[in-house]
């Protein structure tokens, strides 16, 4: 009998654990099998979610031997560069993430299986998030597999399922991601470099793509400031259209008095005349996407968070894709939708008649596809803004209206080139419409320079012409990607994301302005540029050269610490580059060194803007508490108010939006790793700016649906833990199982209010 009873268990206990990335993955996921357990193609499942990155490498003095943990610890540059072979590699688990971490455990102990099930892409960091989370749960003794999906449609996650395959950590996805996760680690010695070296009191972030990007916007702001309009003058002809005829081999002049008049009126003569095609631009790109909204005020963060959360409900594609085309797969399965998504965008639908795969747009190869809409149309665009956010729904028309225009016909326009009859070396051309085809349906959204005119005049008579050395262009959003994208520098994602991080105007150590899709550099940037000639971070091939050690590293052609160890010959080099550059860069800038005391020993530069203190009397106390709080950094004016006994009323980015919050200097306390009460005296929250000072919607209700929060669930609830209700019964007398969290309301982030947020299992 004991016999059976063990056979019997063990037959529960083979099924599989199908690992989400996120909750709006498993929601997906249950929906395609039939429930967030149960029995799919003969198999038992139970799914479970991540939150994303669930791990983090631990602070690099954390990452050592206790011998030379001082030596990581300090910003010194003789403590430069690192021994890559110090390093353990070690993790921390992130911030408020046990809970996910223990129901994902608790889903896991259940099964013999796991299935990765994280997002699947070039980059390998669904790969790398979901190893993170195996491995330093212990779990690695499972089997495991991994499912490859290029959407979270219903068939692509079905398919995925049955198709799963052997998955472990010699995976080329893993190890090429695992390495680009170490090298970034290791560039942290970049910023302690130009922070050293610049004015002593700022954090001067460098990184392979925020000195790419910086080194592009200063120089081309060094350009755009240097033009000089300097005129020069030029015999040419016009005819009655408007057709400028020019000879290559005439003089300029740099006065007008001094063009000779030496030329008639004469008529035209055509020597050309020709139908030509052109074929549609091709999709959207995230970055390329961005650069076009942030023209219209819709910041590059917000492109990224609004195409992730339309993404989510499958209204958009998957965003973060390498991939430049459609599959014919893919291509086939948008057929029966076109016409909608046509109507929604107010396009119409009898203009799309190329239906058949273009081979410009579509190949066979890639994954996700390129960015496009998704396979649930919106009911309208009004709609899309109303549930995801302002902005939304111009994003899903840009990229419906990409997607459509490669089903409509070419563009054809007839090509005419001629030249004045009686001065053959004065040449003009122009082209004329014939059919709009796919530009019919961008049509005030066309970002095209084309420009067609009434075909050659009959006659042409001569003019002076004034021109210009052409005007560096100012530098956009649009521009920088174009230069990344040229140089192959970064993904469509990663360009996006480096973007909106350097242009954070909420982060202390911004580095770059963005207006309307404009940029320019704040003063931490101006320092960054300066800092960065000749070196090896600001070099605009270190990126593309870590993208080929990486594809080198994943094919088994290259080992991964003989890459790291190159980054140390790269660091002393600019070590000696930067105290150079920072010298002049004070000189020419008018800025005094005055290294401002750490909490690292006072070496004259910061560890990081979260490190950052400040020093003063508090209620006869001296203090040195840190500077900046939920990633406000004080003002002078604040820290005065501060050590004054006053609240103070200050504005922090959320992860939902930015809210207003009113802090104090207290004394309190926390509990260490190790469960150590520790008192400290510091900032301490003490409420909501609208909520009264920590009164009102601060705290959690007692009650939820049918659930009485214990003692122990509203402190757990107030520290910011999510909590899981069983039998839960809702107004209408149904009982659900779900997941609870005391959080920003997401329709209504900068109000700061908070709300009771349920997601089902």
């Amino acid at each position: 009998m004991f016999l059976n009873n063990q056979r019997i268990e063990r037959v529960k206990r083979l099924a599989v654990a199908i690992l989400c990335e996120k909750p709006s993955a498993r929601r997906n996921m249950a929906t395609a099998l039939g429930g967030v357990s149960g029995t799919y193609n003969g198999e038992s499942y139970f799914t479970t979610n991540l939150v994303g990155h669930v791990y983090e490498f631990k602070k690099p003095d954390k990452q050592v031997s206790d011998d030379v943990s001082a030596k990581y610890a300090s910003w010194a540059v003789g403590n430069l560069p690192w021994d890559e072979t110090d390093f353990k590699w070690a993790y921390d688990m992130k911030p408020k993430v046990g809970d996910v971490i223990k129901a994902a455990k608790a889903v896991i102990a259940k099964c013999d299986e796991i299935a990765i099930a994280t997002d699947w892409d070039k980059s390998g960091e669904g790969d790398l998030l979901a190893w993170e989370f195996i491995i330093n749960c212990g779990l690695t003794r499972k089997k495991i597999t991994r499912m490859h999906f290029v959407d979270e449609s219903v068939d692509a996650l079905r398919k995925a399922f049955r198709d799963r395959v052997p998955a472990s950590t010699n995976d080329p996805n893993y190890r090429k991601a695992m390495y680009r996760s170490q090298w970034d680690f290791m560039s942290m010695q970049f910023t302690r470099v130009a922070t050293a070296f610049g004015d002593g009191r700022s954090l001067l972030r460098q990184g392979r793509l925020k000195s790419a990007i910086i080194y592009l916007i200063g120089s081309q702001l060094e350009l755009v400031n240097g033009y000089k309009k300097i005129p020069y003058y030029q015999n040419r002809f016009v005819d009655e259209n408007g057709v400028v005829y020019t000879n290559p081999d005439e003089p300029t002049f740099p006065d007008k008095s001094q063009v000779p008049q030496i030329y008639m009126a004469s008529q035209v003569a055509c020597d050309k005349k020709e139908l030509r095609n052109k074929v549609p631009p091709m999709f959207w790109t995230l970055s390329t996407l961005s650069a076009k909204v942030a023209t219209e005020g819709i910041k590059p963060a917000m492109t990224a968070k609004l195409v992730q959360a339309m993404y989510e409900d499958q209204v958009v594609s998957y965003p973060r894709t390498d991939d430049k085309t459609v599959t014919p797969d893919q291509f086939n399965d948008m057929l029966p939708i076109v016409d909608s998504i046509a109507r929604v965008v107010g396009v119409d639908p009898s203009i799309l008649t190329h239906r058949q795969p273009r081979g410009t747009h579509v190949k066979a190869k890639g994954a996700h596809g390129a960015n496009r809409p998704g396979m649930k149309v919106p009911a309208s665009l009004a709609m899309l803004d109303g549930k995801y956010g302002k902005g939304a729904g111009r994003i899903y028309e840009l990229l419906a209206k990409s997607y459509l225009a490669c089903m409509a016909e070419d563009y054809q326009y007839e090509f005419q080139k001629g030249h004045v009859a009686d001065y053959p070396k004065f040449i003009g051309s122009t082209s004329i419409a014939k059919s709009l085809g796919w530009k019919a349906v961008y049509g005030a959204d066309l970002d095209d320079d084309d420009e067609a005119g009434k075909g050659l005049g009959s006659n042409a008579k001569p003019f002076v012409f004034e021109g210009f050395p052409p005007k560096p262009q100012v530098p956009t959003v649009k521009w920088l990607v174009e230069q990344l994208t040229k140089r192959d520098i970064g993904t469509g994602a990663t360009q996006n994301a480096t973007i909106a991080q350097v242009s954070n105007d909420k982060d202390p150590s911004q580095l770059v302005i963005e207006k309307r899709g404009k940029l320019t550099l704040t003063e931490s940037g101006e320092m960054s540029f300066k800092l960065l000639p000749g070196t090896y971070i600001g070099s605009l091939d270190v990126t593309k050269t870590l993208q080929d050690e990486m594809e080198d590293i994943a094919d088994n052609k290259k080992e991964a610490i003989g890459c790291l160890h190159a980054i140390q010959d790269m660091v002393r080099h600019d070590i000696e580059v930067m105290k150079k550059n920072g010298e002049d860069m004070r000189k020419s800038m008018g800025i005094t060194y005055s290294p401002r005391p750490t909490s690292n020993g006072g070496n004259g530069t910061m560890g990081s803007s979260d490190d950052e203190r400040f020093s003063g009397k508090w209620k006869g106390k001296d203090i040195n508490p840190k500077r900046v709080f939920r990633g406000h950094r004080f003002t002078d004016d604040e820290v005065d108010a501060l050590l004054a006994g006053s609240e103070i009323e200050c504005e922090f980015e959320g992860k939902n939006g930015t809210y207003k919050g009113i802090v104090k200097i207290d004394n309190s306390s926390f509990k260490d790793a190790k469960g150590k009460t520790v008192k400290y005296t510091g900032v301490v929250w003490v409420g909501f700016a609208n909520s009264g000072g920590g009164g009102g919607f601060d705290n959690p209700p007692k009650k939820w649906a049918s659930h009485e929060f214990t003692e122990d669930e509203l402190a757990m609830l107030k520290d910011g833990a999510t909590i899981a209700l069983v039998d839960v019964v809702s107004k209408k007398g149904n009982k659900f199982d779900c997941h609870v969290r005391w959080d920003v309301d997401p329709d209504d982030p900068k109000s700061g209010r908070k709300k009771i947020i349920c997601e089902f299992d």
